[in-house]
């Protein structure tokens, strides 16, 4: 079962939650819409996945970023987001899909305990400008049925975007 804006607010009082800031604005029905932060990676061309992921940590400047498409891009989210008590999904907005950027295509998932800035991979079909605290996506919390395991991976309580780390395998 899904989370609803009650349901939402009520965990994050009880700190089963974490939304951290929290804009009452950016509250939907079932989801809470989030921001794109600071900072992007730019990731080279040609990755290895036996080798460390090669790019470029850039500050995302105040008159923005102009990304292109044919390329990936690592970037955080503003706002640290996640549960110890609900698994988590992380989607891009209609709006930010209406001018071509995808978002968390394949690595959309949080396990229950993942509490960061999640990390986004940003892929574009035609050239956009983006801007620091963009609103870019959008979260759901999800009830998880059975015992469970708190996440402790290598993903979790980061605050910049996270280059692969499957050459760690």
């Amino acid at each position: 079962m899904i989370l609803t804006a009650y349901a939402i607010q009520a965990a994050r009082t009880m700190g089963e939650l974490t939304i951290q800031p929290f804009t009452a604005d950016n509250l939907g029905t079932i989801s809470y819409k989030f921001s794109l932060g600071n900072y992007i990676v730019v990731l080279d061309q040609m990755q290895d996945s036996k080798r460390r992921s090669k790019g470029k940590l850039c500050k995302i400047p105040s008159t923005g970023m102009l990304l292109h498409p044919n390329t990936l891009y690592l970037a955080s989210t503003y706002e640290k987001l996640g549960s110890t008590h609900f698994a988590q999904m992380i989607f891009g907005l209609k709006q930010t899909a209406a001018l071509g950027i995808y978002l968390d295509i394949s690595a959309n998932l949080g396990h229950v305990g993942a509490v960061t800035h999640w990390t986004l991979e940003l892929t574009v079909v035609q050239p956009v400008i983006i801007y620091p605290k963009l609103r870019i996506g959008q979260i759901v919390f999800w009830c998880v049925h059975g015992a469970y395991d708190r996440y402790q991976g290598s993903y979790n309580q980061q605050v910049l975007p996270v280059k692969s780390l499957l050459w760690l395998e």
